[in-house]
């Protein structure tokens, strides 16, 4: 529970908003402990832990599932795995959105604030295969953190930069849909997160409202004509969000989407606005509070063309890998390692990589050691790879979560020596170097479990 109390201000801005009862009604379920869900990996499958299985569908994830209580996460072989992930039930609003919106064909998707990875995953859910999806982050930190979810979930076309917004939308017309979850003031998260409520202020709001107007103005002419901005937000004013929407139409000359949201949801519509909103309040829907809009540009906007790099001298020579599925990979050297997209991606990447800083180029498959290929932890969580690329050892649980806190494992005997993907319930782990009388854990030292499994 929190110990710091609701501000006051808050309390009295909820209820110029909301009206008395319904802000009292908000208020009283902010004390209340949050919901706890998971959304699953379509690309993955995945066997659940039993906990799973009691849990009960969120209704506008297809997805995603409540948790009855909160299991210990840490401890789950299948989370590592990318099995699923742990996501806030009103979040999983973009896997609908998405549903509605994106076509059957492969696009470009942006997702600008995009740490620790949550709507990014749930997008990838839901795109045709063959969609490029780049997910971008600020924050150094955050950063890591995103690309390391970005890779448990195994999707091959996805470019994870740490830009400003101003840096990386440089390119006009280049993305179909981008998603703006935009920072914030935090008022829908105040029932989880006790600096929500300890940093919020008028002040704050007020800052927040022009950081957003920001973002959205410096990554607008990045959108494609006939494109959709999807633009959220974890709190509940109406400066933040409904005037942001206003303001978007008016000035931009953005069309509002109406979703098709079914009535016993919960999900309420927005207030005194004309465009099609929508908010999810503690008090009316089983998880934390957010609103969403979705906005298509009506403006006209030249797509962004393929050009000749400006990059000078020859791409250094690469070792020829044949670890993947499928013939259609570029392979470049980013950052000391060897990595594969899709050749269709590969204009796209190189114009990305000459205005930000890119740390993850789709697949990371290979350091190169003197004369040896070492594969890459990134490589063994993929879904491109070849399922005869490196022999498979199933690991039992006890095994699996060493393996998982980087200590030393004894394979069965007989297992194969070299490079081995250790798996537990048939999902792949990552690798092992099996010498015989000892296997080498090359488990990533910055993911390890930190802590004992409770006795």
């Amino acid at each position: 529970m929190m110990t710091t109390r609701l501000p006051e201000e808050f309390l009295t801005q909820i209820k110029d908003l909301l009206g008395d009862n319904e802000a009292n009604l908000l208020a009283e379920a902010l004390e209340q402990e949050p919901s706890v869900a998971i959304r699953t990996n379509t690309r993955k499958p995945c066997t659940l832990p039993l906990w799973a299985d009691a849990g009960h569908k969120v209704a506008w994830s297809i997805n995603g599932r409540y948790l009855d209580e909160r299991p210990q996460f840490t401890f789950t072989p299948q989370l590592h795995a990318g099995g699923f992930y742990v996501q806030d039930a009103s979040s999983m609003i973009h896997e609908l959105i998405l549903k509605q919106i994106a076509p059957e064909h492969p696009i470009c998707y942006l997702d600008l604030c995009a740490a620790p990875g949550g709507k990014t995953t749930a997008a990838i859910n839901m795109l045709a295969e063959g969609s490029l999806v780049v997910a971008n982050e600020y924050v150094p930190m955050r950063s890591q953190i995103l690309k390391e979810n970005i890779q448990k979930w195994g999707y091959p076309n996805v470019i994870v930069t740490n830009s400003s917004v101003e840096r990386l939308c440089k390119t006009p017309g280049l993305y179909d849909i981008i998603a703006i979850d935009a920072p914030c003031s935090g008022e829908g998260m105040m029932r989880k997160d006790e600096e929500a409520r300890r940093q919020w202020s008028k002040s704050l709001v007020s800052e927040c409202a022009a950081l957003q107007w920001q973002i959205v103005c410096d990554s607008w002419d990045t959108l494609k004509q006939d494109g959709y901005l999807i633009y959220s937000t974890c709190t509940f004013n109406r400066q933040e969000n409904e005037e942001m929407v206003d303001r978007i139409c008016s000035e931009l000359g953005a069309e509002s989407i109406r979703l098709e949201v079914e009535d016993n949801w919960g999900i309420q519509p927005g207030l005194d606005t004309p465009h099609h909103c929508y908010r999810f309040m503690q008090h009316h829907t089983r998880g934390e509070g957010l609103f969403v809009a979705v906005l298509r540009k009506t403006a006209e906007q030249k797509e962004w063309l393929p050009r000749k790099s400006k990059r000078s001298g020859k791409a250094p020579k690469l070792p020829t890998i044949d670890w993947l599925s499928g013939n259609d990979w570029h392979f470049t050297e980013h950052n000391g390692t060897i990595c594969a997209i899709s050749r269709d991606h590969a204009p796209i990447l190189d114009e990305i990589s000459q205005c930000t800083k890119v740390i993850m180029a789709g697949i990371e498959v290979a350091a190169v050691k003197g004369k040896d290929l070492i594969p890459q932890h990134g490589l063994a969580l993929s879904t491109s790879l070849r399922s005869d690329a490196f022999p498979r050892v199933e690991l039992d649980y006890p095994t699996a979560i060493n393996y998982l806190q980087r200590e030393a494992i004894t394979l069965p005997d007989g297992s194969p020596r070299g490079f081995v993907i250790v798996c537990h319930e048939s999902m792949p782990l990552g690798f092992v170097k099996n010498l015989g009388n000892r296997a080498n854990n090359l488990y990533p030292q910055e993911w390890r479990i930190r802590t004992s499994l409770p006795k």
